[in-house]
């Protein structure tokens, strides 16, 4: 696929209420948006990419392998009552963890790997600190995903939703991760929050003490 996220990043820039979005919302700053390849896709797009069209006034995320390579983008939307909240252009997503090409030397290092949902979830732990954070990213946990994490460690930390779609999402992988005799932990950020806004309530220090206690045991 063609690499717009420069092009996308110079459009945040320029869309004050997509910057406004990322920046006083989403509490990013300008290192993280240059780290994750945060940009923004305006409603006038001039591309022959016609798969990209679907991105359209989203706030844009890249998605790349465990090499760095590019692979896709998501696009995530301004508001939470747009539904899809998140669209991502088509590639095999249980094949792949999104940020692994940036977690895994901390994932060897810690010999633990912080499993969540979203991308936005992995951006605010690693602006917590907890650099050894993926996500499924849109797809049910698969085999495939257990295998890329088992390279780099033996243990998992579940960050669980506490819905019905979280709870079926967090007994898929227990299972899967039990098939390939990964240990693993499950923490719940909020009965009511997901992990992205939690960190973000100004209300943090218990979650965090609590993961960074999960990690540094054995």
């Amino acid at each position: 696929m063609i690499d717009l996220t420069n092009e996308f990043k110079e459009c945040l820039y320029k869309t004050s209420i997509a910057l406004d979005y990322v920046k006083n919302k989403r509490h990013f700053t300008d290192e993280i948006i240059e780290e994750f390849g945060i940009g923004y896709c305006p409603i006038v797009l001039d591309t022959s990419e016609n798969n990209i069209h679907c991105m359209k006034n989203r706030i844009t995320i890249a998605i790349r392998d465990s090499y760095g390579d590019l692979i896709s983008m998501a696009g995530r939307a301004m508001g939470d009552n747009v539904k899809p909240k998140y669209i991502n252009l088509q590639y095999h997503k249980n094949f792949y963890l999104y940020n692994l090409d940036k977690a895994k030397k901390e994932i060897y290092k810690k010999g633990c790997c912080i499993i969540c949902e979203g991308q936005f979830d992995v951006i605010t732990l690693w602006k917590f600190g907890f650099k050894n954070a993926v996500a499924v990213a849109g797809s049910a946990f698969s085999k495939k995903q257990a295998s890329l994490i088992s390279r780099y460690c033996d243990r998992a930390i579940i960050i669980s939703d506490q819905d019905i779609a979280g709870a079926k999402a967090q007994r898929n992988m227990e299972n899967i991760l039990n098939s390939l005799y990964l240990k693993y932990e499950v923490v719940s950020p909020s009965p009511s929050k997901d992990v992205d806004s939690v960190l973000n309530s100004g209300n943090s220090n218990e979650f965090c003490e609590k993961l960074r206690e999960m990690i540094g045991g054995r």
